[in-house]
């Protein structure tokens, strides 16, 4: 059974921050990172602590979000390893190409 390796695609995400020259982009790396962290301080100093069911509402909703997103990779991933077996199998000639 293959696994998927969490590490690997984090590692790739943060690797397309860069341009084909393999320099990081200052910008990508401002709209990913640093505007966030500057927002939330701001808004975390203007209104203060957010309240513990605003803040079970947001978790709640980014699991379930989670949960969905993932489930989407899992499942395309699974296809394609469905389609490189069959077509493993037609190129070795276990199957016709009728049955595709």
């Amino acid at each position: 059974m293959n696994k998927i390796n969490v590490l690997g695609v984090i590692i790739k995400h943060y690797k397309t921050m860069s341009d084909q020259r393999g320099t990081m982009l200052m910008s990508d790396i401002t709209v990913h990172f640093i505007v966030p962290l500057s927002l939330s301080f701001v808004l975390c100093w203007t209104y203060g602590i957010m309240k513990p069911a605003i803040a079970s509402v947001f978790v709640n909703f980014g699991a379930i979000t989670t949960a969905l997103l993932m489930s989407a990779v899992i499942m395309i991933y699974e296809q394609k390893q469905k389609t490189i077996t069959k077509i493993s199998d037609i190129i070795e000639g276990n199957k016709s190409r009728d049955k595709l």
